[in-house]
């Protein structure tokens, strides 16, 4: 599972063809606000392994 923040005021973007790649490898991936980001990522790490990028502008 992944999870990808796109930044407190949603600006970042992420590209269809990585949604495509990381769905086809077999990953379920979700896209938020940065904060619902965090709080996805917090609640499913307690439960299961999960990757997230956040802040990847700063």
């Amino acid at each position: 599972m992944i999870v990808l923040g796109l930044g407190m005021e949603r600006r970042l973007g992420v590209a269809p063809e990585t949604l495509v790649l990381l769905r086809e490898a077999g990953a379920e991936v979700h896209v938020e606000e940065t904060r619902a980001a965090v709080g996805l990522y917090n609640a499913l790490a307690a439960a299961r392994r999960v990757g997230g990028l956040f802040h990847s502008t700063c």
